[in-house]
């Protein structure tokens, strides 16, 4: 049983000595590559051959917290048949520095095929060849879906090795369109285009306005409705761009009685936004048949109402969540709808609107809502102050009687206790009495004591 048990230990430790464990804090590399191709390695020493003129040197560390004296991804040329190239690791392991050198030899093999193209087209668009160039960009726009390549080898026996297309994934910027030239014998060389979005135009507007009506715009939104009375016949707007660039394309033609649509552009590089203001045009009729009599809010007593007037401005030191209104037609026959009365702010706009049953004729009334600031709104501020200084005083004032009652009872005492200590000395036979003339100030102060 013992020697079961001793060989079990000897099987572990001859499987722990020949296993090469990277624990955090080693000084040591993993996935070399040149030219993305992977290298043979043995510990420190590692090999590759390639037809190439120059090379690219990547690798990962075993621990993130290692420092080498050359970063993944460094070019080097090869001028020889054999290049050596160096990579120093270091890292500190329980305060001791451990380092290793890696040595990568490239060994460069001869060309024995001509992979070279004649040309090379990318969705239509030639592209400038070379001999040795294997990786070119190619820079498309922003709605591009796909990569198509014609390709065309200087040897027109070689096989090309290539997809139909290259999709885009979704709201990739970059594509990577890999495609080979195979000789006879089997050897290739692979070529890559390097696909690149372009950013794509702002084609919003910064402003719109109307030389009548008002809309809250919003370069995020795209369709606006507006009504306007049957004596406006046309509309002024003026549109603005985000981007310098792009153009600004409004058609607007005269409004009709009824529904109408205005339609502004904006263009830039294959990219455009439409913006849509609805119009509607109201009938030659009288609107004052569906007037108001009468509008009367709860939290503003001020407000001056007239009939025709149809806009009005409130002003609030502090503007409440919403508005008690009370409104009453001149025509019984109407309904009468309150519109955006909730989640009042600085800036809001209540809408009062009054609809005749019979006709549909409407009448709307705008009470726009503002916040108040500046020295107006300390009155109450100023109120509190002046209750706090009246309790300030009442307070001092009856602190002031209680102090003069105390100081007069201490006062009282103590001519009491003297009184009865003179009471005392005299009953003991004491005090001895001496017949001295007493001045008026002493006459004064002794009646004062008969009086008390």
């Amino acid at each position: 049983m013992k020697n079961r048990f001793y060989l079990f230990i000897v099987f572990l430790l001859v499987i722990l000595l020949n296993t090469n464990v990277y624990a955090t804090g080693e000084a040591t590399l993993k996935k070399i590559k040149v030219n993305s191709n992977a290298c043979t390695c043995s510990k420190t020493e590692c090999s590759i051959s390639l037809v190439a003129e120059n090379a690219t040197i990547t690798y990962e560390l075993t621990d993130s917290n290692a420092k080498v004296d050359r970063y993944s991804g460094f070019n080097v040329d090869l001028l020889s048949e054999i290049t050596s190239v160096k990579i120093t690791v270091t890292n500190t392991v329980d305060g001791e520095q451990v380092e290793n050198v890696y040595t990568i030899n490239i060994t460069k093999l001869e060309k024995q095929n001509n992979f070279a193209l004649k040309s090379l087209k990318v969705n239509g668009s030639a592209m400038k060849v070379g001999e040795d160039i294997i990786s070119y960009n190619y820079e498309c726009e922003y709605d591009t879906k796909k990569i198509v390549l014609d390709i065309v080898p200087v040897e027109s026996k070689f096989k090309v090795i290539q997809e139909k297309e290259y999709i885009f994934e979704e709201n990739a910027k970059t594509l990577s369109a890999n495609f080979y030239i195979e000789a006879d014998n089997g050897e290739r060389l692979e070529y890559a285009v390097i696909a690149t979005r372009r950013e794509k135009p702002d084609t919003t507007l910064k402003s719109l306005k109307l030389d009548y009506g008002t809309l809250e715009f919003d370069e995020k939104t795209t369709e606006y409705e507006i009504t306007v009375p049957y004596n406006i016949n046309e509309l002024n707007i003026e549109a603005e761009a985000n981007n310098k660039d792009a153009k600004v394309d409004i058609q607007n033609d005269d409004l009709v009685v009824g529904e109408n649509d205005i339609t502004i552009t904006v263009t830039s590089n294959r990219s455009k936004t439409v913006y849509k203001i609805h119009v509607i045009r109201e009938e030659n009729i009288d609107k004052s048949i569906a007037n108001l009599s009468s509008i009367t809010i709860d939290e503003y007593k001020k407000l001056n109402f007239s009939e025709n007037v149809l806009e009005y401005d409130l002003n609030f030191y502090e503007i409440p969540n919403k508005l008690n209104i009370h409104a009453i037609s001149k025509n019984e026959d109407s309904e009468i709808s309150v519109l955006q009365n909730d989640n009042l702010k600085d800036g809001s706009k209540i809408i009062v609107k009054n609809q005749l049953n019979e006709n549909k004729v409407t009448r709307e009334y705008v009470l726009n809502i503002h916040l108040v600031t500046g020295s107006v709104s300390n009155k109450k501020t100023i109120l509190v102050c002046i209750i706090i200084l009246v309790i300030t005083m009442a307070i001092l004032l009856f602190l002031d009687i209680h102090s003069r009652k105390n100081e007069k009872k201490r006062y009282l005492k103590k001519v009491f206790d003297l009184r009865k200590k003179v009471e005392k000395l005299k009953n003991e036979g004491k005090l001895i009495p001496r017949i001295k003339k007493k001045n008026k100030k002493q006459e004064g102060k002794e009646e004062e004591l008969e009086i008390i």
